[in-house]
Order: structure tokens, then sequence, then C-alpha cells
């Protein structure tokens, strides 16, 4: 479980393979990752391939054993778990307790954060690898071998994909939940463009409009906002902005 590649090798990889990436990377949220490794030069040097693909993960913090490890996911702000399984310095170890895959198991049922697994075995032995597809993993890394640059780059970019989705489906739960409390209240669904796509009843009490009236028009045709307020400081424009429901007291209208 010990590494062959050489930091020279990392550090030529991290340059070679700073071209110019995907505007679906750029476009995305910055994720925080955690690097687990206890050699400390290939940590060294994985952290700086990792900022160097500029793909959307920074790294915030490392560790070498399990116990700094889960004591820095407890603190919070961690969005991706990268971790050896072994952290010993020997080859053998019991498997499952307090290594990789226990951190694994425990970022991911208490907090939900995927992970991924660094490993210098390519071939794994069958109760390492049912327990550690139980994490359900973004993938392993295989420490060894001229591969290394390719597959860090490949899972990389499937853990920011994996990270947007799991971003979206928990806002879409938010805003779910945000809804279902607010039920009965007049409401307003408003696309990018700021057309008016749904509503309901209450909305067209509160609005004192028709459906005809609100349907399939713009905001500012629809809302009547006593004072006036200027754009840019229009509550509607800020939810815009934010991407987040919002709630109008009654003294707009």
């Amino acid at each position: 479980w010990s590494s062959d590649v050489c930091s020279s090798d990392l550090r030529a990889h991290g340059r070679r393979t700073t071209e110019p990436v995907s505007e679906f990377f750029r476009s995305q949220p910055e994720y925080d990752a955690l690097v687990v490794e206890n050699e400390l030069d290939f940590r060294s040097e994985l952290i700086y391939f990792i900022e160097a693909l500029d793909l959307g993960i920074t790294v915030v913090a490392e560790a070498s054993n399990f116990d700094d490890a889960k004591a820095r996911l407890d603190q919070g702000d961690i969005d991706l778990l990268i971790t050896d399984i072994n952290l010993t310095d020997s080859p053998r170890f019991n498997v499952g307790d307090r290594d990789g895959l226990e951190l694994a198991a425990y970022a991911k049922d208490t907090f939900d954060i995927p992970s991924i697994f660094l490993t210098a075995f390519a071939d794994f032995d069958p109760a390492v690898f049912n327990i550690a597809a139980a994490c359900d993993p973004v993938g392993f890394i295989q420490k060894q071998g001229d591969e290394i640059d390719v597959q860090t780059r490949d899972h990389i970019s499937l853990a920011v994909r994996r990270l947007e989705s799991i971003r979206r489906e928990r806002e879409s739960a938010r805003q779910l939940a945000d809804i279902g409390e607010h039920v009965g209240s007049a409401q307003l669904f408003i696309d990018q463009d700021g057309v008016v796509f749904d509503f309901n009843t209450d909305a067209c009490e509160l609005l004192e409009r028709s459906p005809e009236e609100i349907a399939d028009q713009h905001w500012e045709d629809v809302i009547r906002v006593s004072p006036p307020v200027p754009e840019s400081a229009h509550p509607l424009v800020r939810a815009f902005e934010a991407g987040a429901p919002l709630h109008l007291p009654s003294v707009f209208f």
C-alpha cells in the first residue's frame, strides 16, 4: 500500500494538464475537499495537481490519519473526501477499522459527503471492494503507474458533477419544504425571464387580478408595488439573482 509515483512525476502531470477547461466547470460553484493520505510527499503533490486542474475543487484541508480527518469532517464545510484506503505505514491493516473505508462511510452516513479512494493496488480483495462499494464512491484512483494524472482528472470531473447534482437536490428539497410551509398563501412562479408561468388562486385575490391578467405576463406588469421601488432594490430582482423563493409582505401591494 505504498506509492511508486514520485513527486516530480505528479508535478509534471499537473503542468501538462492545465489547459483551458470547459465552461461547465468554470460556471459551477467551488467545492471544498479534504485530502487524507499518510505519505506526505504524495499528498502534497496530489493537492498541487488537483488545484492545477482548476475544475472547481479546492483542497481546504489535509490529514494523515483517521482521527485528524474525522475531526476535520466534524468541523463542517467539506464537500468531497479524497482518502487513501490504508492510512497506516504497514501493508497489513484491519480492513474497515479506522482506515479510509471507515472514514468514507462516516462521511457519507453523517454528512452525505461523497468520496474518492486512493489505492496502490490495481486488484482489490473482494472484502475490501464490497466495503468500499457500500460507500458509493465517485471512484478509485490507482496511485501507481502513468495513468494517475488521467484518472485524477477524470475522477475530479465526475466529483464536480456529483456535487452539483447533490447541491441541486438539496436546493429542490429546501424549496419544496419552503413552499409546503406556506400552502394557502399567494404563490407566483416566475421563470428566468421574469414571466409568470404558474400561480394559485390566492395570488389572484391578493393582486386583485384575473387569471388571464396574470398568466404568461411579466411580473412587472402583474405586481403593483407601492410605494415605487427602484429595480435594483426590488426584492423580486434580488430573488432572481439569488435563485431562491421569496415571500413579500402585503405592505408591498
